[in-house]
Order: structure tokens, then C-alpha cells, then sequence
């Protein structure tokens, strides 16, 4: 069974919405560019689905008309479209850029900032005005779990030696008596 998400309860309003989150986390280990592709892919149907709730259409608008047409029909704050935006640039980046420079610090600032803006489109747009979303969890890092069974394995190793050789000791001394 997968880790939980930081965007599990985006399943309520859609679950591509909750996959597009879950699955930047699961690539955020391997691959912090990717993940930040997929957090520009949520916040993009994030305002593709404001945008139907409100009767806002444009003929194929790009992200950022999109949300200025958001913005004026809600007066977003300001926190909030910069939040947006951020996610739009750095996707841009990863998307358009060979040497974006998009390592871990960056794509964990996007995981981030991706699950601020579904707090509050779950807030905004959701059933509780008040919801709680606990603390971000930090993305499962296969890496950690290898090292850890390898630490194991060493360990391992080393007691089987140890007791191979007192093994080796004690027919020794069990010939010699």
C-alpha cells in the first residue's frame, strides 16, 4: 500500500486532481524535473476546474490567461496568485529548459507550494472551509529504505563471520581436546 499523500483529500473534488499530487511525490526521489511537470499539471486543471465552476471560457487560453480571467472574475489573493504563478514558471522551466537546475531543494519547494494551493481550493471550493490538512509529509524515499537494507545486510554478514568463526574455534578446540 502506497504512503499517503499530501494531496489524498483533492479526491474529493477529482482523483486525477489527487493523482497529478501523488504521483510528483512518488517521482520527486528520482526525479525533481518530472515531479515538477506533473505539480504544473495539477495546478493547471486546479484552475481549469475553477474556471468551469465560474462559466469562465476562453479559446485555448494559456495558464496564464487563464488565471488572469480567474483572478478578475474572484480577486484571488495575492499570496495565492504568486503561489499559482511559482508553479507555473518553474513547470515552464522543467518543460521548455534543458539545464533548468531543477534539483531536490527545488522540487520540494514545489511540492510545497502545489499543496498550499490545493489546501485552498479545497478550502475555497470544498465542503469544509475549515479544513485541517495536517503537517506536509515528506515524499518516501526508496533511496533511504535501500541504504537501511544494506546497512542490514552488512550487519548481517558481519554477525554470520563471527559466528562462523567461533564455530571454527570450537571444532578446533573440541579436536585438540
Amino acid at each position: 500500500m502506497p504512503p499517503p499523500s499530501n494531496f489524498s483529500f483533492l479526491a474529493e473534488h477529482s482523483p486525477l486532481l489527487a493523482d497529478l499530487g501523488s504521483t510528483a511525490e512518488r517521482l520527486f526521489p528520482f526525479d525533481p524535473a518530472s515531479a515538477v511537470l506533473k505539480l504544473r499539471l495539477l495546478a493547471e486543471a486546479i484552475t481549469q476546474d475553477i474556471a468551469a465552476r465560474l462559466g469562465i471560457s476562453l479559446q485555448q487560453p494559456t495558464q496564464a490567461e487563464l488565471l488572469r480571467a480567474v483572478d478578475v472574475r474572484l480577486g484571488l489573493d495575492a499570496q495565492v496568485r504568486q503561489l499559482f504563478h511559482l508553479l507555473r514558471r518553474v513547470g515552464n522551466l522543467a518543460a521548455h529548459e534543458a539545464s533548468h537546475g531543477i534539483g531536490f531543494r527545488e522540487g520540494l519547494e514545489a511540492l510545497k507550494v502545489a499543496r498550499e494551493v490545493a489546501v485552498w481550493f479545497h478550502r475555497s471550493f470544498g465542503r469544509d472551509p475549515a479544513f485541517k490538512p495536517g503537517p506536509f509529509v515528506m515524499p518516501d524515499d526508496p533511496s533511504q529504505k535501500l541504504l537501511a537494507m544494506q546497512q542490514q545486510v552488512a550487519q548481517l554478514q558481519a554477525q554470520l563471520q563471527d559466528a562462523e568463526s567461533a564455530k571454527s574455534s570450537q571444532a578446533e578446540l573440541a579436536k585438540l581436546l
